[in-house]
Formats: structure tokens, sequence, C-alpha cells
């Protein structure tokens, strides 16, 4: 998901809860109330910026921020999007802090006491009248963001053990920041996996309460792992089950490589030039990118990526429609 729309999406949750909602520290998990933070908290899942299920208050939002991508800006440079953290660091919980996303440089929309419930206002005018608050402004630092929607948690139990050092994402894609390692020989108990991203990731529930993601090995056709203790055959199996019959003839705009499994990790056999004919029999929808199959003329089954999926999906030529 692109970065702008991601922002959109994340201001729209606030801007459709306008006058819907009241504010409530006690009651602040909604769907009729909230307060400053866990309205953020709610926004950002929106967006695709933090994984569901993260939820914690002003003083815990810090850290959620700097572990999921974001930076902290100076005051005057604040824009559409970025978010603000009033009181120190260590100390803003509860009502000694306030959180909300800017609109524009001068306007926030937040979850506040005075209004019961969501409002925008100058931002300015409201950090003076609070007494002129410690502030703290974060912007996303990345340009893309992960759709929650383009992967799925697949619920299976077990024990990894890795035989090299593997990051903790929060996140199951390459651009999230590891938040911690597991060495080699380590226990790793997961509560299911996602496919994303060309690997494979096995989540579970940290004692912080939010959700974890290793990946243990590349989403291919080879029994490639980084340890033990998963059966890389489930998801293969899957995969092939997932494939949706559909035929068509799919011509190209653009080169397009040919893969042995519907991955980018997958070895490339060849190309289709612009302009030619695919014949296809089915497609897979995998890595958050649309794939056509056929079968080849060795007998084996091939895909193209031929586009990516969504509400604003993408084509790389004509001949195909979901």
């Amino acid at each position: 998901m692109e970065k702008t729309i991601a922002i959109q999406n994340m201001i729209n949750w606030m801007e459709t809860r306008k006058g819907k909602i009241f504010y409530s520290m006690e009651q602040r998990l909604g769907p009729n109330s909230y307060d400053c933070s866990s309205a953020v908290y709610f926004a950002l899942q929106e967006g695709g910026f933090l994984p569901t299920g993260t939820m914690g208050n002003t003083d815990t939002l810090f850290n959620h921020l700097e572990q999921n991508g974001w930076s902290q800006i100076v005051p005057d440079q604040a824009d559409r999007g970025d978010i603000f953290i009033w009181g120190v660091r260590g100390g803003s919980s509860g009502a000694s802090g306030h959180t909300g996303i800017f609109t524009d440089h001068t306007h926030i929309i937040h979850c506040n006491y005075s209004n019961n419930g969501i409002s925008e206002d100058i931002y300015e005018t409201v950090w003076q009248a609070k007494g002129n608050p410690v502030q703290t402004i974060y912007r996303y630092s990345n340009q893309s963001v992960i759709d929650p929607e383009s992967y799925t948690l697949v619920p299976l139990s077990g024990t990894f053990l890795p035989n090299i050092q593997l990051p903790v994402c929060a996140q199951p894609t390459q651009a999230s920041p590891a938040l911690d390692y597991y060495p080699s020989g380590s226990s790793i108990r997961y509560d299911g996996y996602v496919v994303n991203d060309s690997f494979i990731w096995v989540s579970y529930i940290a004692y912080s309460g939010n959700r974890r993601y290793v990946a243990i090995g590349p989403n291919d056709a080879t029994n490639t792992l980084w340890g033990s203790g998963f059966d890389k055959t489930l998801v293969q199996e899957a995969q092939e089950a997932e494939r949706i019959p559909k035929t068509g003839t799919f011509v190209p705009s653009t080169k397009l490589p040919v893969y042995e499994e519907p991955t980018k990790n997958s070895l490339v056999l060849a190309y289709y030039e612009s302009g030619t004919n695919i014949q296809y029999d089915s497609y897979v929808i995998n890595d958050n990118l649309i794939w056509i199959s056929y079968i080849a003329y060795s007998g084996n089954r091939r895909y193209v990526a031929i586009g990516k999926p969504g509400q604003d999906s993408i084509l790389w030529g004509s001949g195909f429609s979901l």
C-alpha cells in the first residue's frame, strides 16, 4: 500500500467518527467511546502502520511508533499524517499526556475530553491552551506500508528451532525493523504462520501482548528452512489448493518473467516480451501479487506475475480481471 493511501485511511478512521463517539478513559476500546491514545492506535492499525491488535497508551506509543518505522522530526516541520505526543517520555500516560494526528501543517484531529469525542482543531491553539507541554512529533519514514489484508495468519501450533540467528519483526515484511533476535538453538513457540514478502513467517503473541513474526525460510519450491520444527510442504500444498480456475489470454504491456512458483523468491525460467500472448488456465494471489498460471510444453506448471490486487489494483497489461 502506498504511504499516501495509508495516511488517508488512518485519518479517515478518525474523521468518520467525528460527532459519533464519546471520550472515555474507562471505556476506551470502542466502538462507542475512546480516549486520545486508543483512537490513535486504532487509526494507525487502519492505515496499516501497526499490526492488528496492537494497543497501549500515550506513553507506550513512543516505542510502538519507533519500532514500526516512525522517526522524530522537528515540530515546525509537522504536516499531514504526522503523529504528535504531548508529555515527557516515561511519564505521559493517563491524563499526563495527549496524542493525535496532523491533518495538515496547522490542524490536528484528536479524541479529547474538551469536545467529548473526536474533533479537528488548530494545533497551536490547543497546545498553548494546555500550557505548551513537551511535544514530540513522529513521521513515518518508509515509502510503503503493508496492507494488513494482503496476508493471512494460518493457525498452526509448534516449536521452531533456528540454526542461525533470526530477527523478530512487528509485521511479516522485510521492511519491518528487527525488534529482537532469536539465537541459533533457541525455541520459538508459534501459534500460526504467514506467507508474505517471499518468506514464510511463524507468528506468536509476545509477553507485551503484541503479535510478532519471524521469517524461517523462503517461500519457494525447495525444502530450505533456517532450522527445524515446521513442515514446509503444508505451505506448498495450500498454495496449490488456492489456485483459482480462470481461462483467458493476457497481453503484457512490459517484459514479464516466468516463474517456477508464485513467489518472487522462485527461479526465473524465461520472459514474455511486451505484446505477446499468455494463455492461462488459472490464477493465484500470493506475495501481494496476481499470478496467472498455465501448463508449459514441458508439462510443468508455470506462473507469471501480472499486477497487484486490491481496490486500486494495477495490471501490467490487458486480458485479466478479478
